[in-house]
């Protein structure tokens, strides 16, 4: 199973997974594997047409499964759907490549049946950190190399890398050698022998170069290069106009600036969200304030004719004790009217008792109710005590993740920057390699000044 042109076809979503698509890329092409890897935005129809082709021709498709890899796929007219749809109409081996598993399943807001069909095939794991080469030699081993056998029909062929600068068919009369990718390095396969060589414009097929080259030793590399931008370019300025770079150029920017919106819209919806759970749990406080502020209300004047019955009740037992030695004192020279001294018994006695037993009762409820309100109060503290710690922790945890994950962004975009920057020294007439260190050295300087990466950034700029 050898394509044509390609061996690999590189699937993957512009906004998370250009960077590490670029690397599987390399890492492919330092395999020996011929990939296609579309990092240069492509118009309407041509796009459409080079994406079908690279497709059929390629055996392995590779889906680079980053977490908005899925993202848009229930959209009419997605990209990133159309390229597997055209993999699975072709049969392709499909292989998807779970990028530090993050990403270990298919998401369920998938149309059903597009869900089924991806699901079907078994996920490879890469990591970007130390053990990346690792876990791609894994993956070659036990998923690539059983579908692909491009390293063994390469063995008696001369490897050959041929840089372009603007995409073009690579042909020996009529037969086509392969199909190359401008700003990049294409590795072709060759028998020895004298070929001469045709690289025909993909844009304006009449706009062509002429290329003699002499493979006397398969065991040697060779390279050349294609140069047709110029012509391309100004046969472009011919039909479109003077201004059709620039007009690209502010097109690619609005594309940019709508990505950069719709993050800072992403940010917006979530910080709103923080905020309305925050008010929401205000208003739930102020809500509980206020039922128990009616609640008092209510019963307000039940505890002040509760304390007034306390009160007289506490009066009264006073005055009866208070009086009872003069009642005594009355009745004892009372001998002479004994019904008189029982009945004065029984109107000041007895309802001191039911007094004393209706404070006991009223007293014991009052104690009750204030231990119920005493039991609600620290309740309520102790509420509102792990709400404050749940919200520092949550506040730390937020930060303490973010300086992680800001740690790792430039531990990775610092290692891939030195990864490029040591293959730029090895191979100084390689752009790819210095403009990756490039952009790898930018995104590092975002997270953390670093003197050593700043010196060789500012050495790559002035060289380019």
């Amino acid at each position: 199973m050898q394509g044509k042109n390609f061996d690999v076809f590189i699937s993957y979503r512009r906004s998370d997974g250009d960077k590490i698509a670029r690397i599987l890329d390399l890492a492919f092409k330092n395999a020996g594997y011929r990939t296609f890897l579309d990092y240069n935005s492509i118009e309407g129809g041509l796009f459409e047409q080079k994406i079908k082709v690279a497709i059929e021709d390629a055996p392995v498709f590779v889906m680079v499964m980053t977490p908005d890899y899925f993202k848009r796929c229930n959209e009419e007219g997605d990209w990133v759907r159309k390229e597997i749809e055209l993999a699975l109409v072709n049969e392709k081996t499909i292989i998807p490549i779970s990028i530090d598993n993050i990403v270990d399943k298919i998401p369920t807001d998938l149309d059903e049946d597009f869900r089924a069909k991806v699901g079907a095939h078994n996920f490879a794991i890469v990591y970007t950190n130390s053990i990346f080469e690792v876990s791609f030699e894994k993956m070659l081993k036990e998923r690539i190399q059983k579908v692909s056998d491009i390293i063994q029909n390469a063995r008696n062929k001369a490897k050959v890398k041929v840089t372009a600068d603007a995409d073009c068919d690579l042909k020996r009369g009529d037969e086509l050698i392969a199909t190359l990718q401008a700003g990049r390095e294409n590795l072709i396969y060759i028998s020895g022998g004298q070929y001469k060589l045709k690289a025909v414009s993909c844009d304006y097929r009449d706009i062509q170069q002429d290329i003699s080259i002499n493979i006397s030793n398969v065991s040697f590399e060779y390279d050349f290069d294609v140069n047709l931008a110029d012509k391309v370019k100004a046969r472009r300025n011919d039909i479109q106009g003077p201004n059709y770079a620039e007009i690209s150029k502010q097109k690619a920017e609005a594309e940019r600036i709508a990505r950069e919106k719709a993050e800072a819209e992403r940010r917006e919806r979530e910080r709103r969200q923080r905020e309305e759970e925050a008010r929401r749990r205000r208003e739930e406080r102020e809500r509980r304030k206020e039922e128990l502020k009616e609640w008092w209300e209510r019963n307000k004047s039940k505890f002040v004719m509760l304390l007034a019955v306390i009160a007289g009740a506490v009066a009264g037992t006073w005055c009866i004790k208070n009086c009872k030695g003069t009642t005594e004192t009355a009745t004892e020279t009372a001998v002479e009217t004994p019904a008189i001294e029982q009945n004065v018994i029984e109107v000041v006695e007895t309802p001191a008792m039911e007094i004393q037993e209706e404070t006991w009762i009223n007293e014991e409820e009052v104690q009750r109710q204030a231990e119920i309100e005493r039991q609600k109060a620290k309740e309520r503290k102790i509420k509102e005590e792990q709400e404050r710690k749940r919200q520092e922790e949550e506040r730390k945890r937020q930060s303490e993740e973010k300086k992680r994950q800001d740690e790792n962004n430039y531990n990775e975009n610092k290692r891939n920057g030195n990864f490029f920057f040591s293959k730029f020294l090895e191979n100084p007439d390689n752009r790819l390699y210095k403009d990756q260190a490039i952009q790898n050295y930018e995104r590092a300087l975002e997270y953390k000044e670093d003197a050593e990466i700043r010196d060789r950034y500012n050495k790559l700029i002035k060289e380019k």
